[in-house]
């Protein structure tokens, strides 16, 4: 009898260790939530002026993500007055597999911390993209620069960068117009102006969505706008923070592909050198479940016999 009630009171104890389990297992996957996804797996770093054939997008990879995902995001500029977009391009992993050799599938991974450029005709390509992940400081290895049409949808112009005012943008989707910002998961608007709204319609987005998303930002012209007015000839606008962006006055220091200094440049190694944490999910899931299986195993010993 005295071994029964033993029994019993293991069996019980077990149950309860489990129930508790369940309970913790259930607040991880809260915790965790639903995967990012693709177009938030980029922001805008760096925006560079040198001619109108050699203008560029820097951006930077923040979550590892697939060449087959990349497919998915597109990205552009606005119209003079800022009113429309233009310019509308989509990344083509094909023609990145095909001229890269570190990428034979859609599956294939860019690593968080990896800077694409993408550029207008005169812009250099660099194909050798190969992270190193013991060596966060090697540029040179962490970036690819897609250019003359190669790696996305066109063979002409990327973007069409005004002097003053232009609004640079991703979306996790094809607009279905030229008014179409639904889908926007980064921007930076750049006015000549003393107000960051009135900047026309997708500035307006822009700045409404910089009130809560640190992935959008406006910048002008004015007291505290930020903007000195000049996007010019061997000009940039360089993001100075991490996870948020940060943009303000053009400068002639141009750094396509490579991290910015400061803030920027250590977020940037941290993302290469640290795993992301969702890249940690797949342990904890998997501690879940051998504790799941030790409760069990302890519970019905002669089933382990």
């Amino acid at each position: 009898m005295i071994a029964f009630c033993t029994l019993q009171g293991n069996r019980y104890n077990a149950e309860s260790a489990r129930r508790r389990l369940a309970s913790s297992f259930a607040a991880l996957v809260l915790l965790i939530g639903p995967a990012k996804n693709a177009g938030a797996s980029l922001i805008i770093n760096e925006i560079g002026h040198i001619s109108s054939r050699q203008q560029w997008i820097e951006f930077l990879v923040t979550t590892d993500i697939t060449l087959g995902a990349l497919d998915s995001i597109w990205f552009g500029d606005a119209t003079s007055n800022t009113s429309q977009i233009q310019n509308t391009k989509r990344f083509n992993s094909t023609e990145i597999i095909n001229n890269f050799s570190f990428f034979t599938s859609t599956s294939d991974i860019l690593k968080a911390g990896t800077l694409i450029i993408v550029g207008n005709q005169n812009v250099t390509a660099d194909f050798t993209y190969n992270p190193d992940l013991g060596n966060p400081s090697n540029n040179q290895s962490w970036n690819m620069t897609l250019s003359g049409g190669i790696g996305f949808n066109s063979t002409s112009t990327v973007v069409n960068l005004v002097r003053s005012s232009d609004v640079v943008w991703i979306s996790s989707g094809q607009p279905a117009g030229n008014t179409d910002t639904s889908k926007f998961t980064s921007a930076v608007a750049y006015l000549n102006s003393t107000s960051a709204t009135g900047g026309g319609l997708i500035p307006d987005y822009v700045t409404t969505q910089s009130a809560t998303n640190s992935a959008f930002q406006t910048i002008h012209r004015g007291p505290g706008g930020g903007f000195d007015g000049n996007l010019d000839s061997n000009r940039s606008l360089s993001n100075q923070a991490g996870s948020s962006i940060n943009f303000s006055n053009s400068e002639g220091d141009q750094t396509p592909g490579t991290a910015n200094g400061g803030a920027n440049t250590v977020y940037i190694q941290s993302l290469r050198a640290v795993p992301e944490p969702a890249a940690m999910v797949p342990l904890s899931l998997l501690f879940v479940a051998g504790g799941f299986f030790y409760l069990r195993r302890k519970a019905n010993p002669a089933a382990a016999i």
